[in-house]
Order: structure tokens, then sequence, then C-alpha cells
């Protein structure tokens, strides 16, 4: 049986795990440049900017990844920047979807609310360290997938992460870089 993940009350540290199938060593490198790990690195800094996690500190390892990302208080964001952050981690192209559906429900007389109904799902994935894993893991494995002619699976199992306390906590896992 697996059990919920363990998540903070407003600000948390997280030290995220996860490993390749197999063993793969995907982003293994013989001291040059590796697709796969900027390929990866892209979607972290991708999904960060749209959920509002920082990441502190990383590690990509040639068959897991290591990830301390500090998820802050959540703060309200006006429609203007939850729009900047869906077009950071969704595209453009979302964006000017909504901004087309949004302009529609202006001239209705429940178009707050409908603008609310249409927005809220979006601001339910901020801030949330599962939902930013899930789509960091997610992308990076079709985009491989479809890279390498594969299918199935890339990742042996669900990321593994321990919430820190913080401070020392925090200072002691990135000062081991992880």
């Amino acid at each position: 049986m697996r059990f919920p993940r363990v998540k903070a009350q407003g600000r948390g540290f997280y030290h995220c795990i996860s490993r390749f199938v197999h063993g793969l060593f995907i982003f293994a490198t013989s001291g040059g440049y590796c697709a796969e790990a900027e390929e990866f690195l892209s979607l972290m800094r991708r999904w960060a900017a749209f959920t509002g996690i920082r990441i502190v500190d990383y590690v990509l390892m040639a068959n897991h990844f290591h990830i301390l990302c500090e998820v802050p208080e959540p703060n309200p964001l006006t429609q203007n920047e939850l729009l900047e952050r869906i077009e950071a981690g969704y595209g453009a192209e979302r964006v000017r979807a909504l901004r087309e559906q949004l302009t529609g429900f202006a001239q209705q007389p429940d178009g707050v609310e409908q603008s609310k109904r249409l927005l809220d799902p979006y601001r339910r994935q901020m801030n949330d360290p599962s939902f930013f894993m899930k789509q960091v893991k997610g992308c990076f494995a079709q985009q491989y997938n479809r890279r390498h002619k594969r299918h199935g699976t890339l990742w042996s199992e669900r990321f593994k992460s321990v919430l820190l306390e913080g401070g020392p906590a925090v200072a002691a896992i990135a000062a081991t870089s992880i």
C-alpha cells in the first residue's frame, strides 16, 4: 500500500530523488555534453517557473537525480501573474486560448465566477512538489522515449522525497552536493 506524501503547511524544503528503470545510465557522459541532461534541466526550470518552486541545488547522476527544492509560502497571484506562470509551464498557445476564454467570460453576468473556475485548476498546481515532479519526470520520459524510439516506463518508481526542517538540514544536504 502506498502512503500519502508528507507535505509542509506553507513553506518547506524537500530532497527529491528518482532513479531510471533497469539501472539505465541516461545522464552518463564521457566528460562532455549530454543532451538528455540538458533536456532534463530545461524541463526542471520550466516547471519550477510554473509552480513557483525554487531549485536550491541538484545533482544529475548517470542513473538517477537529486533535487533540493524550496516550496515557498503560497501567495495569491493576480490573473496576469498566473497567466505568466501558465505560459512558462504550458506555453504561449495555452495562454492565448485562456485569454480568449477570459475575454468571453468578461461579457457574462457570472464572468468572474467562470474565470475563477477556469483558472483554479492551475492555482491548485502551484507550490506543489508532487505536481512539479510529475511534470518533470513525465515530460522527460515522453521526450526521451520519442527521441530513442522506445516505449514504456522510464522511471523505476515514484520519486522519493524527504521533507527537511530547514536551516541546518538544508545547509547540510546542499553542502554535501546532495
